[in-house]
């Protein structure tokens, strides 16, 4: 897709599709890859105005006037179509100059281990249960103040580090219970 393509077109044709298979139990990743200044905070989180204001920013304000990004058509998504027996958990993580730390609790760096599966898990990360896109605003809001800045010569608000935004799902309901993970990750 080319750089005039809207962020909701991007949702319907590329994201909408994985967030529904989020919602039915499939483990899914959404990777944001490209130099700085090529558009992935505008494309994740959405137009500055957004950004700048996630603060004083109201849900239906949000879909209104503004133009999200995916991250919050997604979520808007799961909200609409959640059942009552689901649960949605988030976790906001930022990898720096080789460390990892949990962008929601106050510079907590994190450890690497692996488990007898072979797979790999951040140890001391924090969950937070969201109910709304507005608790989402305010967990993105929290993370967004903690992460790394530096100016560069591309540009004066870049980041200089990786993010990793996870929703976790549960259903419970007898023998069909599962978790399902959607990642989002966010390369510089």
């Amino acid at each position: 897709m080319d750089s005039k393509v809207s962020n909701q077109t991007i949702f319907t044709e590329l994201v909408k599709p994985i967030t529904e298979g989020f919602l039915e139990g499939i483990n899914d990743t959404i990777i944001m890859y490209g130099p700085t200044g090529s558009g992935k905070t505008y494309t994740m989180l959405g137009d500055e105005r957004i950004r700048k204001n996630l603060n004083e920013i109201t849900e239906h304000e949000l879909f209104l006037n503004n133009k999200p990004g995916i991250l919050l058509y997604a979520l808007d998504y799961i909200f609409k179509h959640i059942q009552y027996n689901m649960f949605l958990n988030v976790s906001y993580i930022e990898v720096y100059n080789d460390n990892a730390y949990d962008l929601l609790q106050e510079k907590i760096e994190l450890t690497v281990s692996e488990q007898e599966s072979g797979k790999f898990v951040l140890k001391g990360v924090k969950e937070h249960i969201v109910k709304s896109v507005n608790e989402v605003i305010e967990v993105i809001r929290k993370g967004e103040k903690n992460r790394h800045y530096a100016e560069n010569v591309m540009n004066r608000n870049s980041s200089r580090s990786h993010t990793i935004f996870q929703v976790k799902l549960t259903k419970v309901n007898g023998e069909k219970s599962f978790k399902s993970e959607m990642v989002i990750i966010y390369i510089n």
